[in-house]
C-alpha cells in the first residue's frame, strides 16, 4: 500500500511539474499573443483598403507599362482612398496582397522573369477571372505558361489552325488549359461564348456553347 501510494505520489508530482512548466512557457507567450491580436485588428481593418487597392490594379493596370502602373497607384489610387478615409496598410503595394513570397519563388522556378513588371503580371494572370491576353514579344511570358500549364495537358493551337474547334472542344470536355498563339485583333465569333464565358447549367453539369455544340 506505501509503495501504491508512493508511486501514485510520483505520478502526481511529475504531472503537476508538466503543468507548471506548460503553464510557465503560455504566460511567456502571453505578451507575444496580446501583440499579436493587436496587430492582427488593424490588419482586418486594413484589408477594406487593401483588396481595394489590389483588385483595382487587377482589373485595370494590366494593360500599362510600369511606369503607368506606378503613377495610377502612387499618384492616383492612394491619394484618393486616403482622400475618403479609406483604411488601408501603409506603404502597400499591391503585388504585397496579390503574391506570397513562395508563389513568386514558384512562378521564377516555372521559368517567369523575377523582376517586378514580369512579377506583377504573374500576379495578375494568377487572379484574373478572364482568359488572359498577354503581348509578349520577347517570348517570357509563353514560356513561362507552357510550363505552369503543362501539368493541366496544355494544348497549344492557332486560329488558323485546321484543328482548332476540335482542339477546344477536347480541352473544355477534359479540362486541360488552352493557349492560342499568335492572336491577331479579331476573335473567331464560334469562341465568343468561351471568351464570355457564358455558361449555362443542365441538371448537375455547366456547359458551354461552341459553335453548333454544348
Amino acid at each position: 500500500a506505501i509503495e501504491n501510494a508512493t508511486n501514485e505520489k510520483d505520478a502526481a508530482q511529475a504531472k503537476a511539474d508538466i503543468a507548471n512548466r506548460l503553464v510557465t512557457g503560455l504566460s511567456s507567450e502571453r505578451v507575444r499573443w496580446a501583440a499579436h491580436t493587436k496587430s492582427f485588428g488593424l490588419e482586418q481593418r486594413a484589408l477594406i483598403g487593401d483588396v481595394l487597392l489590389a483588385t483595382a490594379f487587377v482589373s485595370y493596370a494590366g494593360m500599362f507599362t510600369a511606369e503607368y502602373r506606378e503613377e495610377l497607384v502612387n499618384d492616383k489610387w492612394v491619394p484618393d482612398m486616403i482622400k475618403r478615409q479609406i483604411p488601408m496598410t501603409e506603404s502597400i503595394r499591391p503585388i504585397d496582397v496579390l503574391a506570397t513570397e513562395s508563389q513568386v519563388a514558384r512562378w521564377g522556378n516555372e521559368g517567369l522573369p523575377l523582376d517586378i513588371f514580369c512579377v506583377q503580371n504573374g500576379a495578375i494572370i494568377h487572379h484574373s477571372k478572364r482568359w488572359p491576353l498577354l503581348i509578349d514579344p520577347q517570348l517570357q511570358g509563353i514560356a513561362w505558361i507552357k510550363e505552369r500549364e503543362s501539368k493541366r495537358n496544355l494544348q497549344v493551337t492557332r486560329l488558323s489552325a485546321k484543328d482548332m474547334i476540335n482542339v477546344m472542344e477536347r480541352s473544355i470536355q477534359d479540362g486541360c488549359s488552352v493557349l492560342i498563339e499568335n492572336m491577331g485583333e479579331q476573335i473567331e465569333p464560334v469562341l465568343s461564348n468561351v471568351v464570355g464565358r457564358r455558361l449555362f447549367k443542365k441538371g448537375r453539369t455547366m456547359y458551354v456553347q461552341l459553335g453548333d455544340k454544348e
